[in-house]
């Protein structure tokens, strides 16, 4: 998936991705590789019992939860 401000790749079935043979490893929901642009991101969502990991590869990353 690509648009103006993020790059996605899926490893597992995720949004118009689906495939119900690849929907999870294990307790493993989503697995990207994700290029976000500076200065964009993503909208205020929910997660529930959710770990989210980033791990930033070049530049710098913030995330905020509530």
């Amino acid at each position: 998936m690509k648009n103006d401000w993020l790059e996605s790749n899926f490893s597992f079935s995720f949004g118009k991705n689906y495939d119900e043979s690849n929907i999870r490893f294990g307790s493993l929901r989503v697995f990207n590789d994700d290029i976000v642009q500076a200065g964009k991101g993503f909208s205020i969502h929910s997660r529930r019992e959710a770990e989210i990991v980033s791990i930033v590869l070049k530049g710098q990353f913030k995330h905020e939860d509530s």
